[in-house]
């Protein structure tokens, strides 16, 4: 760990929030994180109480800076959908 081979360049949660969490306050909370190029944050569902949420970051990430960052605004990350690692980005 720790050599530009591991690091983790992009992520792509689906990620269930409180139907009253600001998407800009937490798309602004996780761009503030060291290392983070860009997110991008899409409504893809809503249901009694919950945004179901489709949270995409670049950059040179921690995971556990982000996860913390979720969870400190009540969101839970439902699932890990994509992941790139390394020194670029590959397209699938």
């Amino acid at each position: 760990m720790g050599d530009k081979g591991s690091l983790l360049r992009r992520i792509v949660l689906d990620v269930d929030a409180p139907s009253e969490l600001e998407i800009i306050k937490l798309a602004s909370e996780l761009g503030r994180i060291t290392g983070v190029d860009a997110v991008y944050i899409k409504v893809e569902e809503t249901d009694v109480g919950v945004l179901g949420l489709k949270v995409i970051m670049e950059g040179s990430l921690d995971f556990n800076d982000v996860k913390k960052v979720i969870e400190v605004n009540g969101a839970v990350i439902r699932s890990i959908d994509e992941v790139s690692v390394g020194e670029y980005i590959l397209k699938g």
